[in-house]
This record gives C-alpha cells, sequence and structure tokens, in this order.
C-alpha cells in the first residue's frame, strides 16, 4: 500500500479508533516479549491477538483510554504552540495563500510531535 493510501485509509478512521488500536499493538507487543522472556511457547499468545479479535469490553476501554489521553492534548503546551509557530513563521509558508486544511496539516503534526519528545 502507498504512504498517501495509508495516510488516506488513517484519515477514515475516527481519531479514538485509531489511538485504541495503536494503544493495544503497543501493549501486545510488549506481552509478546514477557513471553518470550518467561518461556511461553503457546501456538497463539495473547499477544497475538489483533485489536478486532479482543473482548468487545477490552476494546471499549482501550477506546475510554484513548479518549482520555486525546482529551489531556486539548491544551496545547508552551513548547507545542511554540513549535506550531515555528513551522508557520519559520518557512516563507506565511507569505503564500494557503487554505485552513493546509494550515492545520502543516502546524498539527508539528505540535503532536514537540508533544511527543
Amino acid at each position: 500500500m502507498s504512504e498517501m493510501v495509508e495516510r488516506v485509509v488513517l484519515r477514515e478512521r475516527p481519531m479514538i479508533e485509531r489511538v485504541a488500536r495503536i494503544v493495544w499493538a503497543t501493549r501486545a507487543r510488549r506481552i509478546r516479549e514477557q513471553d518470550l522472556i518467561s518461556g511461553y511457547l503457546g501456538t497463539k499468545g495473547r499477544g497475538d491477538w489483533t485489536f478486532d479479535e479482543l473482548e468487545p469490553a477490552l476494546q471499549e476501554a482501550l477506546r475510554e483510554e484513548a479518549r482520555a489521553a486525546i482529551a489531556a492534548m486539548r491544551e496545547p503546551t508552551e513548547a507545542m504552540i511554540g513549535a506550531g509557530s515555528a513551522k508557520i513563521f519559520g518557512t516563507e509558508w506565511h507569505n503564500e495563500p494557503k487554505s485552513d486544511v493546509e494550515y492545520i496539516e502543516l502546524v498539527w503534526p508539528a505540535m503532536i510531535d514537540e508533544a511527543l519528545k
């Protein structure tokens, strides 16, 4: 799948669902690592389950965690604001007419990248 197609597919999935799935993928990786360390050699360990194979209650619990994580990012930090400003004013971008969508696509990743540091 091309990078452009992957981006479109990701955009079609609600953010809560995207975050919940990546939280599970991260946990599953850790579970697989622990299973290897402890010598678990089952045919399909719990860390091998996909999000869609999880019990609906666990899927919903992961979505609740995703909502909480996203809500925590509602108010940007000073560093995030600085990164967004630097992205706009540190380039020639501010001299060119851009749509609101292009503005958001430019600033949002810079702010999130700063939050992830």
